[in-house]
């Protein structure tokens, strides 16, 4: 009896300290008017049976639905984060290869947000925040003011506080490409955003991580892109490690001079 209460003990103890599966994995598609999310894991989900990724469905009812209030076609995009592993402890969200066309006459402005709220890795204080955005296929009939891509990130080490795809953290790193000239056909561009370094709540606290794409087209023009942001350990700064450096001399020094004191 006694092993049987243990045993029921122990299973409530471990059942209590699981985090829901990707609780916090969503994208948000929004025009400024018309917007819809795609939640990990439910019927929105392209991919339902993997939970680890989000590949939007060209026949879902909802997502064909805000294409057509919006004037844009989406298509060929899968959302993935990995939260690091033992021998790697980067965490990276991804947006693959992401195909926008603008259907509907004038400029308009599509913004794709996606975000995960329980990475945990790696394990320290500082981490950065190192983003790229790749760039596969560009086509416009001719630059236009307004036209262009803008990538922004937010990092929140207070999950709770910030909602999922509409994110209040406080920074933020942000790349602007402009459709200004013609893109030979053999290029491929791509856009470095700026480091960002953040502190953690404590060096083990869950954080959040958001990105978005925020692209502006004229009817017929058309992006295919992939936005990487990759979550590692801070290096020290130059100084501290020079500083680190020189203690052992310090401490010979010292030892030298408690010696010639005793003598």
């Amino acid at each position: 009896m006694r092993k049987f209460f243990f045993a029921v003990a122990l299973a409530a103890t471990l059942l209590g300290s699981v985090i829901p599966a990707n609780a916090g994995f969503a994208v948000r598609f929004s025009d400024g008017v018309n917007s819809v999310v795609v939640a990990d894991g439910t019927a929105q989900d392209g991919n339902v049976g993997d939970n680890t990724r989000i590949t939007i469905n060209s026949s879902d009812a909802a997502v064909t639905a805000f294409e057509t209030a919006s004037g844009f076609d989406i298509s060929g995009t899968t959302f993935s984060f990995r939260n690091g592993t033992a021998a790697n402890g980067n965490s990276i969200l991804t947006e693959s290869q992401t195909e926008v066309t603008r259907t509907a006459t004038g400029l308009g402005t599509l913004t794709i947000t996606v975000g995960y709220d329980q990475f945990s890795l790696p394990v320290g204080k500082p981490l950065r925040l190192d983003s790229t955005v790749s760039f596969s296929g560009i086509n416009f009939t001719a630059p236009a003011s307004g036209q262009g891509y803008v990538f922004t990130n937010w990092i929140d080490n207070n999950p709770p506080v910030q909602n999922l795809v509409t994110p209040t953290g406080t920074s933020a790193t942000t790349g602007v490409f402009n459709f200004t000239t013609t893109i030979p056909p053999s290029s491929v561009p791509s856009l470095l955003t700026p480091t960002q370094v953040f502190n953690r709540l404590t060096p083990t606290s869950l954080f959040q991580v958001t990105e978005s794409s925020s692209i502006t087209l004229r009817q017929n023009d058309f992006v295919s892109y992939t936005a990487t942001s990759v979550i590692s350990a801070a290096p020290a700064p130059a100084g501290l490690l020079l500083a680190l450096a020189g203690l052992p001399v310090l401490g010979v020094g010292a030892w030298f001079r408690r010696r010639n004191v005793q003598a």
